[in-house]
């Protein structure tokens, strides 16, 4: 049986020797994923390998692991004990009902606050005319901390 799982688990005896000397070391291994059920399955496998690995499991998404010597902390997401590419899923940022409409952005006055998805909170500056490629656009100019 041990074969089958180190089969399935390309490069798991790396990765089971990696912890075991973490945990000589003093560090916590952290074992990260999406899904709870990987999270689960990656429990039994190890455990075949050798069950005095020992390492948490919390279910997030990580893009790549990494080791905190100060904390003394070793995280490593799934798809990395795998060897894969990690699909990274952008979920939907706004949704309509939360989008600035065009009766509410002409009801904003220079100084109000507003809320960029990406940048933060900025003070709408009003609207200005832009030349681009395609002609001039109006834009909203929102001004963010120290006049960016």
């Amino acid at each position: 049986m041990l074969d089958i799982v180190q089969d399935l688990f390309k490069g798991s005896s790396a990765y089971a020797d990696v912890f075991l000397e973490n945990q000589s070391l003093g560090f916590q291994n952290i074992i990260c994923s999406e899904s709870a059920r990987q999270l689960e399955r990656l429990e039994v496998i190890f455990n075949e390998i050798n069950s005095a690995i020992q390492f948490k499991t919390i279910q997030i998404t990580l893009r790549e692991g990494f080791v905190d010597e100060q904390t003394k902390i070793a995280f490593y997401p799934d798809h990395q004990l795998f060897d894969r590419f990690n699909r990274f899923k952008e979920k939907n940022k706004f949704s309509k009902n939360k989008t600035l409409t065009l009766k509410e952005l002409r009801s904003l006055q220079v100084g109000d606050f507003v809320t960029h998805v990406d940048y933060g909170i900025g003070r709408f500056a009003g609207l200005n005319i832009i030349d681009t490629s395609n002609g001039e656009q109006e834009v909203i100019r929102l001004i963010y901390r120290d006049d960016d």
